[in-house]
């Protein structure tokens, strides 16, 4: 359960972790919706140029997918603050997706 798994990491303090799982339910909701087909082998980007011309969702997951990245592979630690801003940018889009987003348990 990926609400489950992003609640726990969140309850653990382990924001970066939170930030990933976040990224993957996106994707997988993408998946899901028809809008991307996820791929194990496939890059970010290729998700990017899926997602062309879909407007603000292009927008959103192109920004989302920026911080993620910061965080999950760059060495930007993630405090409390940021992940409530960008978690609330996560909930946004899953819930564009008829998905509902999972901000009941914060830092």
């Amino acid at each position: 359960d990926t609400k489950a798994l992003l609640q726990q990491a969140i309850a653990e303090g382990n924001l970066k972790l939170a930030v990933r799982i976040y990224y993957l339910w996106l994707l997988k909701e993408l998946d899901g919706n028809s809008l991307i087909k996820w791929k194990k082998d496939k890059t970010n980007r290729d998700y990017l140029h899926e997602l062309f011309g879909r407007g603000d969702l292009v927008t959103s997951f192109r920004k989302l997918t920026l911080s993620y990245e910061s965080v999950w592979y760059g060495d930007h630690d993630i405090d409390s603050g940021s992940f409530r801003s960008l978690s609330g940018q996560f909930d946004a889009v899953l819930s564009s997706l008829n998905t509902e987003p999972a901000s009941d348990e914060q830092p």
